[in-house]
This record gives C-alpha cells, sequence and structure tokens, in this order.
C-alpha cells in the first residue's frame, strides 16, 4: 500500500494568496506581455529612416527630370562671333541678361597681330617691288631714248 505521502504530492503555491490592490505593489502581473511593445520602437525607427530617406531623395530629385523620350522647348539665340580665335577673357556670368552689341568675350589679339605684321610686310614688297618696276621702266626708257639719239647721231 502507498504511503500518504506518495499518494498525494502537496502542493505548494509560489504566489500565496494576498490582498488584492493598490497596497500590493511588489507583485508582478503574470499576464504574457504584449508582442506590439517590443516591436513598437523597431516600427517608429523604421518609418523614421524611410521618411529621411524619402526626404533626401525628394530633395536631391525635385529639380530633374528624367525620360527616354526627352524634348526641350525654349528660346534659342544663336551667338557667333566674325571671327575666330582663343579667348581671352569672359566678360558676362551665365544667365546675365546682355543688351545688344554689348561685348562678351574678349579674343587673344597675338593671332591677329601676326596676320596685320604679315599683310604690312607683304605690302611693304609689293611696294618695293613697284618702285624696282618703275626704276626698270625708266632705265628702260631712258636707254630706249640713247639709242634713238645714238642711231639720229650716227646719220
Amino acid at each position: 500500500m502507498p504511503r500518504t505521502s506518495e499518494a498525494e504530492p502537496e502542493i505548494h503555491d509560489v504566489n500565496p494568496p494576498g490582498p488584492v490592490g493598490p497596497e500590493n505593489n511588489d507583485r508582478k502581473d503574470n499576464r504574457p506581455s504584449k508582442p506590439g511593445g517590443r516591436l513598437l520602437p523597431w516600427a517608429l525607427g523604421g518609418v523614421v529612416l524611410l521618411i529621411l530617406v524619402g526626404g533626401y531623395f525628394w530633395l536631391h530629385g525635385r529639380n530633374r527630370e528624367s525620360t527616354d523620350d526627352a524634348q526641350v522647348d525654349g528660346h534659342i539665340a544663336p551667338v557667333s562671333s566674325k571671327v575666330s580665335g582663343s579667348v581671352l577673357q569672359v566678360l558676362v556670368e551665365p544667365n546675365q541678361h546682355v543688351k545688344t552689341g554689348q561685348t562678351l568675350v574678349r579674343l587673344d589679339p597675338r593671332d591677329y597681330q601676326a596676320k596685320v605684321d604679315q599683310a604690312r610686310a607683304a605690302l611693304a614688297a609689293a611696294v618695293a617691288q613697284a618702285n624696282a618696276a618703275k626704276a626698270a621702266g625708266q632705265f628702260k626708257n631712258a636707254y630706249v631714248l640713247y639709242r634713238k639719239a645714238y642711231k639720229a647721231a650716227a646719220k
């Protein structure tokens, strides 16, 4: 026959009954914790991260357009010079309004000065050649007159 202690196990109450109310604050509630309580900080952090990333892309891309079929509609004002050359100085700022006839850039004058000097040298050579031809023509005329006078004297 089993002993009494073996037949009837003792039951020990972990939390002895006590008064229920505000005066018994040292007891922990045995209810399971809510799963949302642990996930709430992570969810808020994720929302803040999404807002920051979305704000960055919005600020970065708000003035940019992207398309596969792009066309530009605007006023085009061609700018051309009468001569070509290397730019020495730009006298206007980007998107600055300019007036008709306003100087926009200064070109390097060395190339043009060399061409002017070459033209002056060619002119001086042509004048010297013309003077030489004139002198040769006068010599020829003098020789012709000499021959005529010689023939006249010989007769």
